[in-house]
Order: structure tokens, then sequence, then C-alpha cells
């Protein structure tokens, strides 16, 4: 199984990672994973999700 990646912040399709002053600094990550294959086409953008309205329920 492969992985698909798509563009980031910085408009690349790259990891682009904090950009702290110079320095010791500690990072803790997480990550999370579909167990599924989401129908996308190459070339694919992010939506914004909408936001959750507290009077639907869930």
């Amino acid at each position: 199984m492969g992985a698909t990646q798509g563009k980031n912040d910085y408009s690349d399709v790259a990891y682009g990672g904090p950009r702290p002053p110079s320095g010791e600094d500690r990072y803790f990550f997480k990550a999370y994973a579909l167990d599924t294959v989401l129908p996308l086409s190459l070339g694919s953008q992010r939506r914004r999700p909408r936001a959750r309205d507290e009077r639907s329920g869930y």
C-alpha cells in the first residue's frame, strides 16, 4: 500500500515543519491514519470543514 501527499500551507507537496527561533526545542507529534482509501482524484484540493453547529446534536 502506498501513500498520497497533498499541498501543505506553504503550497508545497512536502513536510514544512515549524520554524522556531534558534536554540533547542522539543516537539511531540501524533500520527493519524485511515484504514481505507479515499476516493480522491489526482490534484484534489482540501475544503475547509463546516463549523460544527452545537444545535446539530453531535
